[in-house]
This record gives C-alpha cells, sequence and structure tokens, in this order.
C-alpha cells in the first residue's frame, strides 16, 4: 500500500463523513472505507517479491520459513519435486544460502560460467533434472554433452536425472545421488595433501570472501537472466492475453445473445418487447450530443506468437526456452478449455464464432474450434 493510497483513502473517508450530513447512508461507507484503511495500515507490510532470494542466503534452520526462500530457485516442477525429495532424504536445513544434512550438502542454480547447473552435491557432484521437451532432441542431446565435458574437465562429476524418473519415482532419484557420491568425485578434482595450519587460515579467509562474491555474483545473475527472460516473451506474452481477452469477451457476448434468444423465444410478445427495448437504445445512441452513434464492435489485433530469438548466453537461452515452452502449454491449456466449454454449451458455438470473426479474431476461432 503506497503512501498515495493511503492519503486518498483517509481523504475519501474524510469526504463521505462530510456527505453523510446530508445523505445519511454516506456514513456507513466512510465506516467501510475507514475501518479497511485501519485494517490494511495494521496488517505487517508484504515482502519484497524477491525479498526470498536475498534471505536465502543468511537464513538457518531456526528460520520456519526458509524452505520458501530455497523452492522459487527451482525453475520446473521436476526441479522443486526432487528438491523436495532429497530435503526429506537427508534432512536438508537452511544453513546461510545452501542446504546441508547426513554430512551432505546442496546448492541451487550454480553459476558456473558460461554455465549455470541445476543443483550441486558437496561442491564436486553437478546434478541435472532434464525435462523431454528441452533435452531430448538432438542438438540438446550434443549441446548437453558439451556442457558434461566442459564442466567434467574442471573436476566435476555430472549426474543426469530424467523429470519423468523424478516425478514417478522420486526415491530412485535420491537413490542415484546417493551411488554417485559413494562412487566419488571425478579424478580431475581429487583433493591434494592436507594444507599447513596458515595456509588453512588464509584459505578460509579466501573462502570467506569468495562466498561473498558468489552472493553478489549469484544476485547479479538472477537480475540479468530475469529481465532477458522477461524482455524475450513479452511479446509472446501481449498475443497470449490479447487473444484470451477476446475469447473471454465472445463467450460473455454470446452468452448475452443467447439469453436475448430464449427471451423472445418464450412468445411474440416477449419478441416485441424485446425489439421495442433493443430500438429504444439504438435511438438514444443515435442521438448521443457527440453525434458518434452506436459504438462499433471492438477490433483486438492479435499478432502470432513466434519462439523468442536466440540468447548468446546459453544459460539465459535455456531459461527462455523454458519460459517461453511454458507459456505455450498455459495457452494451449487456455484453448483446450474453452472448446470443452463449447462441447458442454452447444448452443454458443454459433455465437462465438460470430462474436470472433466481428473483432477480427478469426485465428482465435480456429484455435477452439
Amino acid at each position: 500500500m503506497t503512501p498515495n493510497n493511503i492519503a486518498f483513502r483517509a481523504i475519501l473517508t474524510v469526504l463521505l463523513g462530510l456527505g453523510g450530513l446530508v445523505f445519511p447512508l454516506l456514513f456507513l461507507l466512510a465506516a467501510l472505507v475507514g475501518w479497511a484503511l485501519v485494517a490494511d495500515l495494521r496488517r505487517p507490510p508484504e515482502p519484497e517479491s524477491d525479498a526470498w532470494f536475498v534471505r536465502r542466503h543468511t537464513a538457518t534452520a531456526a528460520d520456519p520459513n526458509w524452505k520458501s526462500y530455497y523452492l522459487p530457485l527451482c525453475e520446473s516442477p521436476a526441479e522443486t519435486a526432487f528438491l523436495e525429495a532429497m530435503i526429506g532424504a537427508f534432512g536438508l536445513v537452511a544453513d546461510k544460502g545452501v542446504l546441508r544434512g547426513s554430512g551432505l550438502t546442496l546448492d541451487l542454480q550454480v553459476v558456473m560460467k558460461p554455465y549455470r547447473v541445476d543443483f550441486l552435491v558437496d561442491d564436486w557432484l553437478v546434478v541435472e533434472i532434464d525435462g523431454a521437451a528441452y533435452h531430448s532432441s538432438p542438438e540438446a542431446v550434443a549441446r548437453d554433452q558439451e556442457r558434461d565435458r566442459v564442466l567434467q574437465a574442471r573436476g566435476y562429476r555430472v549426474l543426469r536425472i530424467p523429470a519423468r524418473v523424478v516425478f514417478s519415482n522420486p526415491g530412485k532419484a535420491v537413490a542415484d545421488v546417493r551411488s554417485a557420491r559413494a562412487a566419488g568425485r571425478s579424478p580431475a578434482a581429487t583433493p591434494g595433501p592436507r594444507p599447513q595450519p596458515a595456509e588453512t587460515a588464509v584459505r578460509s579467509l579466501s573462502q570467506i570472501f569468495a562466498s561473498i562474491n558468489k552472493t553478489v555474483a549469484d544476485i547479479g545473475a538472477n537480475v540479468s537472466r530475469q529481465a532477458a527472460v522477461q524482455q524475450a516473451g513479452s511479446e509472446g506474452k501481449r498475443a497470449f492475453h490479447a487473444e484470451r481477452t477476446a475469447i473471454e469477451c465472445a463467450f460473455r457476448n454470446a452468452e448475452s445473445r443467447l439469453q436475448s434468444e430464449q427471451f423472445c423465444a418464450q412468445s411474440d410478445e416477449h419478441r416485441a418487447l424485446y425489439l421495442q427495448a433493443r430500438a429504444d437504445l439504438e435511438k438514444a445512441l443515435s442521438s448521443r450530443p457527440d453525434g458518434a452513434g452506436p459504438p462499433a464492435p471492438p477490433v483486438i489485433e492479435i499478432l502470432p506468437i513466434t519462439a523468442p530469438p536466440s540468447h548468446p548466453d546459453p544459460d539465459i537461452d535455456e531459461a527462455i526456452r523454458r519460459a517461453h515452452g511454458e507459456l505455450m502449454a498455459h495457452r494451449a491449456a487456455f484453448f483446450a478449455q474453452a472448446r470443452q466449454r463449447l462441447v458442454a454449451q452447444s448452443a454458443l458455438r454459433g455465437f462465438v464464432e460470430n462474436e470472433l470473426q466481428q473483432m477480427g479474431c478469426s485465428s482465435c476461432w480456429a484455435h477452439i474450434a
């Protein structure tokens, strides 16, 4: 609630109270507005939409809401299911940016330029949750293999778990992690001799600075990634919003026309009453002072939705593809729901088609016919 909103509602309450001196019913409305304002002022302020991302790096197991700072990092339902399974299997809890439990450390969305991995176990086991939509094509397989080679050359072991396994058998996904940990890290990452105390102190200090730098880098990378994804998907979102608006408007108008037809069908008298009311309305609209006449049916321009262009950063490009896929899935579900509605209310079919044609949205009708 912004300060401007508070001031407006306070002034409105006073004005309604003064108006109540003339119209007593306004006292009741003033009381309702004032009560709502007081209730909002007493309500604790809502956290920023991205506050979870910052709190993740300070939260510990003592914070009862620690899980809510980690789950939003997951970029797919499969990643969320895997994280929940790992938390349950290893008793993981928050520890200032990572999850720890049962001798295991789990980090999420770790940047390893030019890549970003889904999960990192014990700082050496990379776990990727692969959905069939983005990892089954020959190009995607080749890209994943090259990515794995780069990470393995740096000393990481890579474990890829299909999303269908996570959904159908999360216990197997956890078992795969246990097996990969038991197999050990890649040879390039084999630890050397134990450092001396002085070296350990220097390394600890370096790790502190590295942790700070990682936090700053994670926040910056997340902001840049979200901005790029938002920009790349803006045209598609606007087009789908226009399609949804046109179809919902067509259904509302179709229901109104069907009700009018049903009213007229009752008797000749009902039809005469309807026609007279309609004629009176058209006459009133045609005699408007501005001479504009009855309003013309709205025309909604809808541009075709195309896949966003490739991004030079492979990590951001993958996030853009994933967001576009989710948009198209949501769009397909909306069209399917509209088709089911036409089947259930077949009498609306002709009216909906006519409304969409008048709005210049024949493409929308093609999607739901």
